[in-house]
């Protein structure tokens, strides 16, 4: 064989060489690129939900501090229902700067609108607060996708206790 055949030959094995260890990992190189782009996509979604999730519980935290202030106002506490009160609906405001959701923001932007009426009843002494303050809590229930609960007020008396001895009344 002449030089020139045995140089064609030799580039020849060395194009298939180089081809055939190129091939393999270019498709890997494909294969992972697709499945990064896949998990990037995933890591957005999950942060998005992630931010969601944030946004309600910070709001369900909202709506439990109200909660405490509600039964604080219940138990005619009203100066402690006052301070209360300040910190919540400065907790409010800042959260309703703060947060994207735009029920929640709702919600939130309503809560505060009850301000100058709960604050000037809970100064008064006024039970009637706990009217306004239901108007409160059906907006940060509703953002959150809670229904409204009306508890009437005789329903809340303690039952009769039952004479010592007795079987307990039948349930249901």
């Amino acid at each position: 064989m002449k030089g020139t055949t045995v140089a064609i030959i030799a580039a020849i094995c060395a194009l298939l060489g180089f081809g055939l260890g190129f091939w393999p990992q270019y498709q890997q190189r494909k294969a992972t690129e697709a499945l990064l782009a896949d998990m990037t996509q995933q890591v957005e979604t999950i942060r998005g939900q992630l931010s969601q999730s944030a946004d309600r519980v910070k709001v369900s935290d909202l709506l439990a501090q109200f909660l405490v202030l509600k039964d604080v106002v219940g138990a005619k506490n009203f100066g402690r229902a006052q301070e209360l009160s300040t910190g919540w609906f400065d907790a409010i405001r800042a959260e309703s700067q703060r947060t994207p959701n735009a029920d929640f923001k709702k919600a939130l932007e309503t809560a505060l609108s009850f301000r100058d009426q709960v604050t000037a009843a809970l100064t008064k002494g006024d039970l009637g607060a706990l009217s306004q303050m239901n108007g409160v809590e059906d907006a940060l229930r509703g953002a959150l996708g809670f229904p409204a609960v009306r508890v009437a007020p005789e329903s809340l008396q303690a039952a009769p206790a039952a004479p010592m001895g007795a079987a307990p009344p039948p349930v249901g």
